[in-house]
């Protein structure tokens, strides 16, 4: 697999997974699975696999906290106007 079909894996599938789920167990080995040549980095650097400087799981974790907070907000204030 070349770098740049791994960039558009990581792009298109696990920024989407990181997105929809909490289950950071399943976001870790998606990402090795998907980028192995960076896990293969990360790992010559002293760091984790599945890191990524870019995003951290518990990033993503409140990212997707304030969104769900945001679509109840949502909801409830249309079933307010009513």
């Amino acid at each position: 697999m070349t770098p740049i079909g791994e960039e558009l894996l990581d792009k298109e599938i696990v920024r989407r997974l990181e997105g929809v789920t909490q289950n950071h167990f399943l976001i870790d080995v998606t990402r090795c699975a998907l980028n192995p040549i960076r896990g293969g980095a990360n790992i010559l650097h002293l760091k984790r696999p599945w890191y990524r400087a870019s995003r951290d799981a518990t990033e993503v974790y409140f990212q997707h906290q304030l969104k769900k907070q945001a679509s109840a907000d949502a909801v409830a204030r249309t079933g307010d106007s009513r």
